[in-house]
C-alpha cells in the first residue's frame, strides 16, 4: 500500500461497527473513533459505545483496491468532491485520539445550549465561543474558532 491514505467511508445509520468488522476481514487498516455515553431507558441506566462521528468509518486504502470496499454491505460511498475521494490529512486522523483523551465529547455534552465557554487547552488559549446547538443528545455543535481540545465553563 504504497499510495494509501486515510479516506472518510460514509455507511448506512448505526452500521459503523459492521462495516468496519467487515472491511478489518477484507485487511483493509480501519479507524473507528467512539466515545462512551450513558443512555437512559425507564427501567435502567446503561453506559454504551458510540461512534464519535456517526455514519462514518474512517479507512486507510489504495484508491485503486476502492471496489472491495464499496461492495462492503453498509457502504454507501467515500467520501469526496464529486466522484472524486477526498483523502484525509494524517494529521487530522492523529488528532482525533487525542481529542478522545480528553473527553471532548463529554465535556461538551455536559455544557447547556447557549451558555459561553472558554479554550483552557490547545491554542489559543483563552478563545471564547459558546454551545450552539445539541442536534442530537450524543452530538454537541460548539461555535469555537480553532482546534478545541477541551472546553470549560465560560463564566469563570
Amino acid at each position: 500500500m504504497i499510495d494509501a491514505a486515510w479516506y472518510a467511508v460514509a455507511v448506512r445509520s448505526n452500521f459503523e461497527r459492521i462495516v468496519g468488522n467487515s472491511l478489518r476481514q477484507k485487511d483493509y487498516e480501519v479507524f473507528l473513533p467512539t466515545y462512551l455515553s450513558k443512555r437512559r431507558w425507564s427501567d435502567r441506566t446503561k453506559v454504551v459505545e458510540c461512534a464519535l462521528f456517526p455514519g462514518y468509518v474512517f479507512c486507510r486504502m489504495d484508491l485503486r483496491r476502492r471496489i472491495p470496499l464499496l461492495d462492503t454491505p453498509g457502504v454507501a460511498s467515500i467520501v469526496g468532491v464529486g466522484k472524486c475521494a477526498v483523502p484525509v490529512r494524517d494529521s487530522e486522523i492523529a488528532a482525533i485520539p487525542k481529542t478522545c483523551r480528553i473527553g471532548f465529547a463529554d465535556i461538551a455534552l455536559a455544557v447547556p445550549q447557549g451558555r459561553a465557554v472558554r479554550l483552557h487547552q490547545s491554542g489559543p488559549v483563552g478563545r471564547r465561543g459558546g454551545h450552539l446547538s445539541r442536534h442530537q443528545e450524543s452530538q454537541p455543535a460548539c461555535g469555537i474558532r480553532g482546534n478545541a481540545a477541551a472546553l470549560g465553563d465560560g463564566g469563570d
